[in-house]
């Protein structure tokens, strides 16, 4: 067991209630291996090809064996669990040898001990033949290592015939490989192969210890110390992790939050049983935070490793993931090894070395990261790799050691409901049946079929958005598009090659299938529109969701500037026993000004003749300091009239605007410009775009915001739906005004995108600026309960706004009541 260790070099205790205790997570005794992980790791050779790995569910494959176990003898036993029990010995030079229990556990779908009989099943819609050809090598190897494992339980095993049996999720069994061994040679097989994995296991534990010491004599990556709160922040976060405990941490603007949390996180991987780390973000601006947090504490050499989408990191155009067609699929297991030992070395790598390294050794960069990531420290990725049931990691699906920070956390619901969401519209069906590839054309007479299906569904409502009861029918009818497209194969021929509309068709329909299966999942609400030709199915409440899934890991911290109010977030990730804690904030009491404008009416039907208000205003707000200001609206509309305008009475005032579907190379520019402006400069932006989140803006890059209007989601029969399902819900924390269920469909998603805006503004300890928010509705209960609680607004109307800009900008404002750390 490791030895127990506060936050070393840290006296937490001088915050008020925050001493940190010692760990009270002992490490586990002994470390459990899967036969399976064990199988794929030692003897996966070949290709990748995505086609054979993914065609059905668990819930299918098991349906499948019991189909095909129905007719065992008597002596037939299903899911019989082997294991064994080894060691691995490890250490450091001129150390003792220290060393790790493990144990090799699974379970054998079906044995018959009088017959001397085992069976491994394999379910899949692929070509059976091409199944068993990609890899029916690594499939025997693991039913190989179950019969060494059956035969070292029972000696009087005198020979085992293995059977490799695969089945089509519908029709049952289709084929059988089999061999016959003796306990000798299953025997020897196991050895050989643990030999192997313990070898790679030694030399992990002893990095771990190396590490260990590294990261013990680290201290904070900055001469100057912790900011303002940020020692605080660092202490419970540290607290939580070694106890084993969840947070919910909003800390604020300045606070330091991404370090402040990650120092202690690598500080517990020495001190507690935590052996690896997930930082989790729902942007790539939130990754690279993580990346720079994680360079600063490089004196630890902790291997660090970002796993960025699929299709970013493919070599090959149109990511076609098969052998014949990509060169780095083809034969990648024979040389991923010494590429994943290579950028291990590397301690922390970026994006761009893993793609050097994948060239460099011939492999694809995507599974490369992946392959790396099991011996990593941290591992940083987008929230889907870990919530989506479609695109999660299998090789995370269950890691008690590993904790789990999460990033931007006020965005973890909306996500995870996307994620357990799906749709399918008319125009993906008419695009494919317009195809002219081979494939399309065999399958006309089934994508004909099944427009047939789909236009009867959208038939049913006489209004272009409106709930319909979920159409089994038509669900029936994409999974058998998707088993016939599968059943096209052939080799060298990936499903819908060369024909991107059938591929987009392909994917839809499997997950509008897979969505069904999730909405049925821990009782979880789900919600079937047609809107405009478009079947949606949506998740209502993806909180059980959230919480069976981090179940999985070891403890959490959810962490963001924007989690007003606490409880109703707590609710919303399906965490009731969650610390919440609140940071204060790192800003002096007037490093930001706060200003509430209600005398600019922006309703819809007003904003035409409140335009000319809001121009002036804005011109005010420019001249009290001239300097970088973004100016924020709800719609890109609203946007386009006040810019029209502006220009037109304000020529002299450079201002730029956001425009919609920009490139990256476009949005690079846009930013650069507030980051590099030697005059003042005006932005006019969307509320909830990519320039109002996750951006920073230090010093000069951005004195000033001005959001205009609340943001509030145009109504629509889904949000109503969430709505009512909340409303209907109990113990949900109650709000100060309107019902819970408006509170989450409609106005957290909008304060969040203000609140966040707002965050762009004061991003250091030298930054002053303003935030300016124009609507009477800011000063409703419904909607102020969102905002965070250090901003101590004035109340100022349009035409005094100049006057008390003045006073700001002066060092005259009126102090900030200063926020505390909150339980």
């Amino acid at each position: 067991m490791r030895a127990k260790h506060t936050l070393s070099g840290y006296q937490l205790t001088s915050e008020p209630g925050l001493t940190v205790v010692d760990s009270a997570i002992k490490e586990p005794d002994v470390l459990a291996i899967g036969v399976r992980e064990l199988a794929e790791f030692v003897h996966r050779r070949g290709d990748i090809h995505l086609r054979y790995d993914r065609s059905t569910t668990g819930a299918e494959g098991v349906a499948a064996q019991r189909k095909a176990q129905q007719n065992r003898s008597a002596s037939y036993q299903r899911e019989f669990s082997v294991r064994h029990e080894f060691d691995v010995h490890y250490g450091l030079p001129d150390e003792p040898a220290k060393t790790q229990h493990c144990l090799l556990r699974g379970r054998i779908d079906g044995c018959d001990l009088a017959a001397g009989l085992v069976e491994e099943f394999k379910t899949t819609r692929a070509n059976i033949d091409l199944a068993h050809a990609h890899a029916g090598a690594l499939h025997m190897a693991q039913l190989k290592l179950y019969g060494g494992l059956l035969t070292l339980a029972h000696p009087e095993l005198t020979e085992l015939r293995l059977t490799l049996c695969y089945c089509h999720p519908e029709d049952g069994l289709v084929k059988t490989d089999s061999i016959d061994c003796s306990p000798a040679e299953l025997q020897q097989y196991l050895e050989q192969t643990l030999a192997v994995y313990e070898q790679r296991l030694s030399q992990h534990f002893s990095y771990q210890l190396l590490r260990n010491q590294r990261i013990d004599g680290a201290s904070f990556p900055f001469s100057t110390g912790f900011r303002p709160n940020q020692r605080a922040l660092a202490g419970r976060s540290y607290q939580a992790l070694c106890e084993g405990t969840n947070l919910l941490l909003e800390a604020g603007t300045g606070t330091g939050k991404t370090l402040g949390v990650l120092f202690p996180a690598f500080k517990a991987l020495a001190n507690s049983s935590l052996d690896s780390l997930f930082f989790l973000s729902s942007r790539s601006t939130g990754q690279d935070a993580a990346q720079n947090a994680a360079a600063l504490l490089a004196k630890t050499e902790a291997r660090v490793i970002t796993i960025i989408a699929r299709e970013k990191a493919c070599l090959v155009e149109g990511m076609p993931c098969t052998p014949q067609a990509c060169e780095y699929a083809r034969g990648y297991y024979d040389r991923v090894s010494p590429a994943v030992e290579q950028l291990l070395a590397l301690g922390q790598s970026s994006p761009a070395q893993v793609e050097s390294l994948a060239i460099e050794h011939k492999v694809c960069p995507f599974e490369l990261s992946l392959d790396a990531s099991v011996w990593c420290d941290l591992v940083v990725m987008d929230y889907n790799y870990l919530f989506d049931p479609q695109v999660k990691l299998q090789r995370f699906a269950q890691r008690p050691n590993t904790g789990v920070l999460i990033d931007e956390a006020h965005q973890l619901s909306e996500r995870v409901r996307e994620m357990l969401s799906a749709q399918i519209n008319r125009w993906q069906i008419d695009a494919a049946i317009a195809s002219a590839t081979p494939t399309a054309v065999a399958l006309r007479s089934s994508l004909v079929s099944l427009r047939r299906s789909f236009v009867r569904v959208i038939n049913q409502v006489d209004t272009v958005d409106a709930a319909v009861e979920f159409p089994q029918a038509l669900a029936n009818r994409l999974q058998s598009f998707c088993d016939e497209l599968v059943a096209q194969g052939a080799p060298g021929d990936p499903i819908g090659a060369g024909d991107e509309a059938l591929l987009a068709l392909y994917f839809a329909a499997l997950r509008f299938g897979r969505a069904q299966e999730w909405s049925s999942d821990d009782n979880r609400a789900s919600f079937v529109r047609v809107a405009s030709k478009t079947l949606q199915l949506t998740c209502l409440d993806p909180a059980e969701h959230i919480q069976s899934t981090l179940a999985r890991y070891g403890p959490n911290i959810r962490f963001s500037g924007t989690l007003t109010p606490l409880a109703l977030y707590r609710k919303m990730h399906g965490h009731p026993e969650t610390t919440l804690l609140r940071a204060a904030t790192a800003s002096d009491n007037d490093q930001l000004g706060v200003y509430v404008v209600p005398n600019i009416p922006t309703y819809l039907r007003r904003r035409s003749a409140s335009l000319p208000a809001l121009v002036t205003l804005v011109r005010e707000i420019f001249d009290a300091r001239p300097g970088n200001y973004f100016v924020a609206f709800p719609s890109y509309a609203y946007l386009d009239a006040f810019t029209e305008l502006f220009r037109q009475t304000h020529p002299e005032v450079p201002l730029v605007a956001q425009v919609s579907q920009s490139t990256s190379a476009e949005q690079e520019r846009f930013i650069e410009q507030f980051r590099s402006s030697q005059e003042p400069l005006l932005g006019a932006v969307v509320l909830g775009g990519m320039y109002t989140e996750s951006l920073d803006f230090t010093g000069e890059a951005l004195v000033g915001m001005v959001i205009v209007g609340v943001a509030l989601p145009p109504p629509d029969v889904t949000r109503d739906a969430i709505a009512q399902h909340f409303d209907g819900a109990a113990d949900v924390a109650e709000p100060t005004g309107g019902s819970v269920g408006e509170d989450i469909a409609y106005r957290q998603p909008a304060m969040i995108r203000v609140v966040q805006a707002a965050g762009r503004v004061v991003r250091g300890p030298s930054d002053r600026g303003i935030v300016c928010l124009v609507d009477e509705r800011f000063l409703r209960p419904e909607f102020s309960r969102f905002t965070p609680v250090h901003w101590n607004h004035r109340v100022v109307r349009a035409q005094d706004i100049a006057a008390a800009l003045q006073s700001f900008w002066l060092g005259n404002a009126d102090a900030h009541a200063p926020a505390t750390l909150l339980e």
